[in-house]
């Protein structure tokens, strides 16, 4: 098994790449008429029948491809589709492919969603651990929590669709289904919006992210704030302040101060990584990492 540390950014992106497409292969195993089409260039998964022709249709595109073999990819893509019947499908690609998006522009598509993918080796969670009431959930259970068609993937193999329910006072606030590939753990279709909702919460918070100031380029406009945003973002492999900067942001949502108090001015060093320690936004080295695991296994 290849540890995540040992990974480069655009690596472990392929490696969740290959876990998506996996799930994507198992949703089409349990569906009629269904299938997933490697193809040159794109991977796309292909659902003619309802009711998984409303929800399934994505094709993932690769990255760092020629032009022609941009056309090629894309051009196979749509074939695929087309000889299939389906007129809408979701067309993935990564945002610093600027190629790539360019083509499918030309071609008429439009940016509908964005997502971002996230990773991270569960040896590295250091925060503290939380008691959760999880509350059992069948299959169709999990399509109401979601308003999904009760119909959804009802002949697929739901045993590698691994479900996950959070639960408060005894009722569903949180769902979420993993999904595992070659040791990699894929979590997706986390929902806790509908609880909410029902319940009339006005504000739903996101994770705490430090120097939020600091991160924003537009915010960056002197060159102390400058020098300290560069520092920053080269430490982010450590700290994974940016990451999670740049995952709150696509919510648009009030950025709020958080303030620490601290008796005397030369704790706030010490106070201020343990605070991050806390809140997990700070992971040490991984060679230190693998060093404490060594010592804890003896």
């Amino acid at each position: 098994m290849v540890e995540l540390a040992e990974l480069t950014d655009v690596e472990l992106y392929d490696r969740g790449a290959e876990t998506v497409i996996a799930s994507w292969s198992a949703y089409a195993r349990g569906a009629s008429g269904a299938s997933l089409r490697r193809l040159p260039g794109v991977a796309a998964a292909v659902f003619p029948d309802e009711p998984e022709r409303s929800v399934y249709n994505n094709a993932l595109l690769e990255r760092r491809l020629t032009a022609p073999e941009r056309r090629a990819a894309l051009e196979a893509m749509e074939d695929a589709y087309r000889a299939a019947g389906v007129t809408r499908f979701a067309a993935w690609a990564h945002e610093s492919d600027e190629a790539m998006r360019l083509d499918l522009e030309r071609r008429g598509y439009h940016l509908d969603v964005t997502t971002r993918a996230m990773g991270i080796s569960l040896d590295e969670l250091h925060g503290p651990e939380h008691e959760l009431e999880l509350v059992p959930t069948t299959w169709p259970e999990y399509l109401e929590a979601f308003h999904l068609h009760p119909g959804l993937l009802v002949r697929a193999d739901h045993s590698v669709l691994r479900i996950a329910v959070a639960g408060l006072d005894g009722e569903r606030v949180s769902t979420a289904m993993a999904f595992d590939h070659e040791g990699d753990c894929g979590i997706y279709n986390v929902e806790t919006l509908a609880w909410a909702r029902t319940h009339e919460a006005t504000e739903l918070s996101l994770n705490f992210c430090a120097f939020t100031d600091i991160l924003s380029r537009e915010r960056a406009v002197t060159w102390p704030r400058r020098a300290l945003r560069r520092g920053l973002l080269s430490a982010d492999g450590v700290f994974q302040l940016e990451r999670l900067y740049a995952f709150n942001r696509k919510f648009f949502p009030q950025w709020r101060p958080r303030y620490v108090c601290v008796q005397k001015l030369s704790d706030l060093p010490l106070v201020g990584l343990a605070y991050l320690h806390v809140e997990s936004l700070l992971v040490p080295p991984g060679p230190w990492v693998r060093r404490q695991r060594r010592l804890a296994s003896r």
